[in-house]
């Protein structure tokens, strides 16, 4: 019988995830959607540090400032979960201070609570009376009452909730900052970061990686999801403000892979194209058209990694 009903549970369990599996995947193309912008490349500043580099003189203090911006294609701000940036930089930098801090909110102003409480006691009793009787004569009354009251005023810290989470990641090669969504500022728009960093002394570019996502929140009669709503990731270059080499190099690290993105893109059209053109028994693509566009995709992609390999060289 044990056995019946122990069966009985682990379907019934089976049958439950397979629901929210299902609504889940069901839910998936009606999610919100976020699209991100990231910028092409990354101004970086020498600044003053002493505390940072301290006996170190092979080493000096950076410090770089991004702007990423988040918009909503579709769905509403309410669905949204959170957004999730990655800075992500290799061995030649590490993070020594960020911006923004872990921030937490609270519901009521000025983060506190003013509690009275009062307690009240009473006591009372009375008697009352008129009479004759022989041969003394008796009249009158006797009321008595007290009262007593006590009151104590005090504040109480508000609960809070973390609308923004920041911290270094890979041994203090990279930060991350979690935003979620808040009563005082919106998660849609443009949102700063700034980054200090210890690079060597001769470092004067290289390369990060930015990485964007958001989730948002989907319910049914079933479940509530969680469901991805967009992502974003990206190479871009970083450069001393005061090399005019090292800024040309990372613009044009950002040409070229715009460049090899736009003819990968009407490279994956043609083929499109060409394919439901070979199912019909015909084709208007010759071998050397085919060739020409493999060779450009080549050129384009030489071109990123040449860009990138000066951009990593100036790190050491």
């Amino acid at each position: 019988m044990d056995t019946l009903k122990r069966s009985r549970r682990i379907h019934l369990g089976i049958f439950r995830a397979a629901v929210v599996l299902a609504t889940c995947q069901g839910m998936r193309g009606y999610a919100a959607e976020i699209a991100f912008d990231l910028p092409c490349s990354i101004e970086v500043r020498e600044v003053s540090r002493p505390d940072v580099t301290a006996g170190r003189p092979d080493l000096k203090t950076i410090e770089a400032k991004l702007r990423i911006s988040a918009r909503i294609v579709e769905g509403d701000a309410s669905d949204i979960t959170d957004f999730v940036y990655m800075i992500k930089t290799d061995e030649f930098v590490r993070i020594r201070d960020y911006l923004p801090k872990t921030t937490l909110e609270s519901t009521v102003a000025s983060d506190q609570i003013e509690v009275t409480a009062e307690n009240e006691k009473s006591e009372s009793n009375g008697l009352e009376g008129a009479g004759a009787v022989a041969p003394l004569s008796l009249g009158g009354s006797h009321n008595r009452s007290s009262k007593k009251s006590e009151s104590s005023r005090y504040k109480q810290v508000a609960a809070k909730d973390i609308v923004l989470a920041s911290g270094t990641i890979e041994r203090e090669h990279g930060v991350f900052y979690r935003v979620r969504p808040s009563r005082t500022s919106s998660l849609e728009g443009g949102r700063d970061f700034t980054i200090v960093a210890v690079v060597p002394q001769s470092w004067r570019g290289d390369v990060c990686t930015i990485e964007c996502s958001a989730r948002a929140t989907r319910q049914s009669k079933f479940s509530t999801c969680q469901l991805p709503a967009g992502e974003c990731q990206a190479e871009i270059g970083m450069y001393l403000a005061s090399d005019a080499k090292a800024a040309r190099i990372a613009q044009d690290f950002f040409a070229a892979q715009t460049h090899s993105a736009e003819l990968e893109a009407k490279t994956q059209g043609r083929g499109n194209v060409l394919q439901m053109i070979s199912l019909s028994g015909g084709s208007v693509f010759s071998g050397k058209e085919t060739l020409r566009r493999k060779e450009e995709l080549e050129n384009a992609s030489r071109a990123v990694q040449a860009a990138e390999a000066q951009l990593r060289a100036m790190a050491q």
